[in-house]
């Protein structure tokens, strides 16, 4: 897998696993991160997915991540890329919290969000555009 700074025309080269298909104005809030805060993943000419951390204000951020069915059957390898990028920008911007947002209803998600180091805060009632529930997710870094 190749890794590349991430760029917005990145989005319309992944067909999205099925828990993460949104509308174009949901997609749309994703890039607003310069290449240094996002990155890609490739295998030859395919898009796996991407991901990056957005920053809300100095300190906090927001992580995201758009995936493919290919990028889900990697597991493990596609995960510590992932893992390893978030933890290097987290780092590299100074944010001493990055939060995320997860669907209650997604059980793989949760789990994934936790083994990325992230702890639940909290429920946020009727959150999601269809109105269903979300956790909140964050992640703290004291700066060591």
């Amino acid at each position: 897998m190749i890794i590349l700074p991430f760029s917005p025309k990145h989005l319309d080269m992944i067909e999205p696993q099925e828990a993460q298909r949104l509308s174009p104005e949901i997609v749309a809030l994703f890039p607003k991160a310069d290449g240094g805060r996002a990155f890609s993943g490739f295998i030859g000419d395919e898009c796996l997915g991407a991901a990056g951390i957005r920053t809300l204000w100095p300190g906090v951020g927001e992580a995201w991540a758009y995936l493919s069915p290919s990028a889900l059957s990697r597991g493990v390898s596609v995960a510590r890329a992932i893992k390893l990028g978030l933890s290097d920008i987290q780092r590299g911007e100074g944010h001493r919290r990055v939060q995320c947002h997860v669907r209650k209803s997604h059980g793989a998600a949760i789990r994934w969000a936790e083994w990325l180091g992230f702890h639940v805060e909290g429920l946020m009632e009727r959150y999601a555009p269809d109105g269903e529930d979300c956790f909140l997710f964050a992640r703290v870094w004291d700066g060591n």
